[in-house]
Formats: structure tokens, C-alpha cells, sequence
């Protein structure tokens, strides 16, 4: 089969085209392609991520002042108990460092010392066996991210949601809507749930459904601004 050149035109900044060998003798036809390739401006600074996470600490304090708004009652609530579903990260923020901050009090996770990770696993296995009779080793090489996959994937083959474990009336934090809030909706809406890898434009319509979703429970959270980031400054 013979080949021919075909112009493929991408839509970026500056008019950009190339040109890519196709089959000859296809149908006529349009073989344009979109590609998306961000410029500076699109790309988030360090302000617009402090915006973000700001936004999830404010969204944190609002559920918090309301009665009824615990982590399990407002996943039932807005329907996001059916697609909140455990993964590493849950597991390390719900689990794993809520073991961390009973075991060392105040100093917290950042404290947390390489002969101290055995104690914590000790904790949490011990409470996993006792509660769900799930029994997940810890990895030999002490690989954290790999044990937390383990025990995310024996507490959804055992049909535990997240929303079933939580105690009720568990108080939000900023982390806790990020990854039960934000990233399931954010995946839904663009395919990929890395808060990292947003472009500017891809904010808004994540930001659109959570306050729809919210507004129907009486809640609105503006997103922060400018004047918003200097008094939190």
C-alpha cells in the first residue's frame, strides 16, 4: 500500500502545522487534528495553587459550620458516596496519618521518623484486622505508596467505601475535600484526577459543579481572589 503526505493541522498559538504520512488512496475527507499544547499562560503559578488549596480550606470551615456536614453525611448527601472509592491516597490521609497524629499527638506527620513506621503499620493492621478482617503485609522494602495501594484494593474488594468507614460526623480539613471532593469530580469532568497537571482553564469547570452541587445544600464558596490570597498572606 502507498503512502502519501497529509497537512494535519494544529490549533496552537503561532499557527503550527505538520505534516504526517497517511495510507494513499483514502476517501476524501477532513484530517484535521486538535492537539493541545499550553503556553506559559495557561500553565498555574504558585498563587493560583495557593488559590486552590485555599479554596479547599474554606470549603472545609463551610461544611464544618453547618449541622449534618460530616465527611460520611455530605458524601450521602450530594451523591459522591457512590464514586468515592478507596486509593492511595485516601488511604494515607484517612488512615494511615489520622494513625500518625493518635500515635505522636501534636508533632504530626511531618515528625514522623523511619523507626516510628512499624508502631503506626502496627496500629492500623491491628485495626484492620480486628474491624474488617482485612490482613495486608507490609511491604519488605518499607514501600508506603505500594502498602497503601494494597489496602485500598482489599477495602473496596470488600465493598467498603469510604463513607462506610468514616465515622459520622467526622469534621472536614482542606486535604479531606481535595481528595474526596475535588479529585473524583475533577476526574469525572476531565478524565484524570492529578491536581498538579491543571491548566487554568480546566479549573473553572470543576469549581462550576462542586458549587452546583453545593448550592443545592444552601452552601457557596466563591473561589479565592486576589485580595483573598494577600489577607491569608
Amino acid at each position: 500500500m502507498g503512502f502519501t503526505d497529509v497537512v494535519m493541522f494544529i490549533h496552537v498559538r503561532g499557527g503550527a502545522v505538520i505534516r504526517r504520512k497517511v495510507p494513499a488512496g483514502l476517501p476524501d475527507g477532513d484530517y484535521r487534528i486538535t492537539v493541545s499544547v499550553p503556553d506559559r499562560e495557561e500553565k498555574r503559578n504558585n498563587n493560583q495553587n495557593a488559590a486552590l488549596h485555599l479554596f479547599f480550606d474554606k470549603v472545609a470551615n463551610a461544611l464544618n459550620a453547618g449541622v449534618g456536614h460530616g465527611i460520611s453525611e455530605t458524601l450521602t448527601q450530594t451523591g459522591l458516596i457512590h464514586s468515592v472509592s478507596w486509593s492511595e491516597d485516601t488511604v494515607r490521609v484517612l488512615m494511615w496519618e489520622r494513625v500518625i497524629k493518635a500515635y505522636l499527638k501534636d508533632a504530626g506527620v511531618k515528625r514522623l521518623k523511619k523507626e516510628d513506621i512499624p508502631k503506626i503499620y502496627s496500629h492500623l493492621s491491628l485495626h484492620l484486622k480486628k474491624k474488617y478482617l482485612i490482613d495486608v503485609p507490609f511491604p519488605y522494602d518499607n514501600n508506603l505508596s505500594l502498602y497503601f495501594q494494597w489496602v485500598a484494593m482489599a477495602l473496596n474488594e470488600k465493598g467498603y467505601g469510604v463513607a462506610n468507614i468514616i465515622k459520622p460526623r467526622t469534621a472536614w480539613t482542606g486535604e479531606y475535600i481535595k481528595y474526596l471532593i475535588w479529585k473524583p469530580i475533577q476526574e469525572k469532568i476531565l478524565g484524570y484526577d492529578s491536581t498538579s497537571s491543571m491548566l487554568l482553564r480546566d479549573i473553572s469547570p470543576v469549581y462550576d459543579e462542586i458549587n452546583f452541587m453545593f448550592g443545592e445544600m444552601g452552601i457557596h464558596v466563591k473561589f479565592p481572589s486576589k485580595k483573598d490570597k494577600k489577607d491569608v498572606g
